[in-house]
Order: structure tokens, then sequence, then C-alpha cells
């Protein structure tokens, strides 16, 4: 049994249905929607009661939402260069093979309002973080993971599921450490970034029903996620 504790930030939206768009599942099979493409989350966000565009660029579209009081910006996924998402601070891990494995088994449509995904390795990145962003905390000893959901920022706690992973290979001597670790990450990754998108007001019943976003079947969609794609990637295990 694996020993990850989860505690997130959690805030799931529900807005008026909308109608005309039914995105049906690509190759990764039931863990993804096809990637919606620049037409489609223009016309979706502009039916949204409450959104005020600000901006709108070759990369993506910004609104205020006056119900939720925050910013979004929507990118258009298409032309989305993932890499510029993610920040890993001081992780060391293989590059191409992390974004080759993200590429291929992970939807990408969950990076849709994602601003940045954060990798935390020390507390001094931590605390880096909070300055960035003063109105958010994480308990960096309890959350693997959390969705700084009004600043659009998804947080991985390496330190944390780093000292899980070696705490269990101590206690299971058929465990590994490095494949505990590569679990730990890729797991919490995909269960914030699920949080997100069904966070996420574009999104239809039709596309990914309310109750997705409860968390036991968020949990269940990355456990699952994990265990039929990217595990079965001979580079998953990426992380040092």
């Amino acid at each position: 049994m694996h020993l990850f504790i989860r505690c997130f930030y959690f805030y799931l939206t529900h807005r008026n249905s909308l109608d005309f768009y039914n995105i049906e599942t690509d190759e990764k099979g039931d863990f993804a929607m096809n990637l919606m493409t620049k037409e489609q989350i223009k016309e979706l966000v502009l039916q949204v009661e409450g959104f005020e565009i600000q901006e709108e660029t070759n990369k993506g579209i910004e609104v205020y939402d006056n119900e939720e009081d925050k910013f979004f910006r929507y990118r258009y996924l298409e032309e989305l260069n993932i890499e510029e998402v993610f920040q890993f601070n001081s992780l060391q891990f293989n590059k191409d093979a992390f974004f080759r494995i993200f590429k291929e088994c992970v939807d990408l449509n969950m990076l849709m309002i994602v601003d940045k995904v954060v990798f935390l390795n020390n507390e001094e990145e931590y605390d880096q973080l909070i300055e960035e962003y003063p109105d958010q905390s994480m308990d960096m000893d309890r959350a693997v993971g959390i969705n700084f959901y009004m600043d659009n920022v998804v947080v991985v706690n390496v330190k944390l599921i780093r000292s899980l992973a070696e705490e269990l290979a101590l206690k299971d001597e058929l465990s590994d450490v490095k494949e505990e670790l590569a679990m730990g990450i890729w797991q919490t990754l995909v269960h914030e970034l699920r949080h997100n998108i069904t966070a996420n007001p574009i999104i239809l019943e039709d596309m990914i029903s309310i109750e997705e976003g409860e968390e036991d079947k968020v949990e269940e969609y990355c456990r699952n996620v994990f265990e039929e794609s990217i595990e079965k990637h001979p580079e998953y295990c990426c992380f040092k």
C-alpha cells in the first residue's frame, strides 16, 4: 500500500450548461479529450456568464471572472510550448523523458488555465513561491500537492514525496525509492491538473461531469492514468 498523504485546496465551479460541444476521447483513451482548438475555446469563453474579455493574443485569451473575482488566462493549446508552463527549480530529472511521457500520456487540455506548475524540492523554494503568492500557503509536511485556485498555479511537493518514498522503502524491502518517487510525482501532478480542469468554467457536463471533480473520482483518475499509461512507459522513473 502506498502511503502518500493528499491534502488539496479544492474549489469546484458549476456554471450554466453550454450545449453545443461534445468532445470525444482521443488516442489516450478514457483519460483525455481531444485537444480543444482555439475556435472551440474562444467560443466557449464567450458564452460564460460573468466573463469579461481583457485581452486576446495569438497565444490565448485573458478574462476576468466577475463571479469568482479572479482572472483566467486561457491558453490556445494547439501551438502551446508546454515547457513554458513548468518550473522545476532544483529538481534533477531527465527533461526529454519527462516531456515525452507528459505529451504521450497526459491530457494536455488540463493545461488550459494553468499559469504554471511548480515543483518544490526544499523549504527555500517554498519560501520563494509564497513570496510571489503571499495570499497562499501550503503545509510542506502534509500536502504532497496543492492547487492555488485563485492564482491558477499547481504545486507538487517533491520534498515530501521523496521523504515518503524513502520511508516506504525502509519499511518494505520490495519497494524501490526511485519507483515510489516517480509514482508519487506523476500521480500528484495528474491529480492536481485534474482538479484544475474540473474547476474550469468552460468545461461542459458532457465533457467532464461535475461528479468527476470529487476527491475520490480525481484520485481514481490519476491512479488510472499512472497505472494504465505512464507506468508502462520505459522512462517513467525519470526523476533523480
